[in-house]
């Protein structure tokens, strides 16, 4: 039970982390799906991806860019959530039409627990598996008890400026469908997670991580960037005050709010969620991108009941390609 917010001694101190977060060593992988998708200059660098880390595949080895997120911060002109916990931002109107699942989206919140949701917004810390029986429609980069007084600040802002857009255009390229036209965004929305903290942290573990959405009026996308992630879980969900890590893990992914369309990204609710920042659905490690008006990912059907039957292999879980690392 969380109850009040610090009750006692605030800790204080503690082991700053080194580590860089390393993902299992599979030659696969996917996520889980329904019907799914196809400052004061703070630096945009992605965190701890100085050193020559690489994502592999079969046949393909892709360095972890130096430069992964968006710019962000007051010097892009950002505004901030409330330094709270399980705060949010105020409703955001949105200035350019943004489909999600079908359905147009007209006004967003930006959640301090890692979720940007349209229509209302959401201040539940502990993460649920997709679909929400709740059916809000939202997006999870990392969805997970964060406290912003513990550390970090979570910036937003709408842009239709050119140079911008036009980075949209040239990372959204790899999402295209093979015979379609590249997306072409005139409007994005941005939310940045810089080095927020969970609750009950006694460490300087934080994370750092990005969503941005994007619309060129007709299509849909949801771009996700993670720079450092290094804890999964507050106390409240059962997690360790110095290492973040243990009881229930942070989600990722997407819910539509219909009880039919959603997707987890791979490692969702388990230790293996840290793993995300270095892997990638579209060959750039710590990037997944997905278009949301229409999602063309999809989950196996239940397991059925034991049987008498010959058994046959299952289905694939995903049709998206996921690249992972290679230590």
């Amino acid at each position: 039970m969380k109850g009040p917010k610090w009750v006692g001694n605030d800790p204080k101190g503690g082991v700053k982390d080194q580590e860089m977060t390393q993902c299992p060593v599979t030659a696969g992988g996917g996520g889980r799906a329904g019907t799914a998708p196809g400052g004061e200059g703070l630096a945009a660098a992605q965190e701890g991806a100085a050193e020559s880390q690489s994502l592999t595949t079969a046949s393909q080895c892709f360095p972890v860019p130096p430069r992964l997120l968006y710019p962000f911060g007051p010097g892009a002109g950002d505004e901030t959530t409330p330094v709270e916990d399980d705060g949010m931002s105020p409703e955001q109107l949105l200035q350019g039409r943004f489909s999600f699942y079908g359905r147009a989206q007209t006004s967003l919140y930006v959640n301090n627990n890692g979720v940007v949701s349209f229509g209302r917004g959401v201040p539940e810390y502990t993460p649920k598996p997709f679909p929400l029986a709740e059916r809000i429609p939202f997006v999870a980069p990392f969805w997970a008890d964060v406290d912003l007084r513990r550390g970090g600040k979570v910036f937003y802002r709408q842009s239709r400026e050119r140079p911008l857009l036009a980075r949209l255009r040239r990372d959204l390229a790899a999402a295209a469908p093979p015979q379609g036209p590249a997306p072409s965004p005139t409007w994005a929305f941005l939310a940045t997670w810089h080095q927020v903290s969970f609750f009950g942290a006694a460490s300087n573990k934080t994370n750092t991580f990005q969503a941005v959405l994007a619309s060129d009026e007709l299509s849909s996308y949801v771009m996700l960037n993670y720079g450092s992630l290094q804890w999964t879980t507050g106390i409240a969900d059962g997690g360790n005050p110095h290492s973040g890590t243990g009881g229930l893990p942070a989600q990722a992914g997407f819910n539509s709010g219909d009880d039919l369309h959603y997707y987890n990204l791979p490692g969702s609710r388990t230790p293996a969620v840290l793993s995300i920042a270095r892997r990638s659905n579209v060959a750039t490690p710590g990037r997944w991108i997905f278009r949301v008006d229409e999602f063309t990912a999809t989950e196996p059907p239940p397991t059925p009941a034991p049987s008498t039957a010959v058994p046959t292999a299952p289905p694939p879980a995903t049709t998206e390609k996921v690249y992972v690392c290679n230590w």
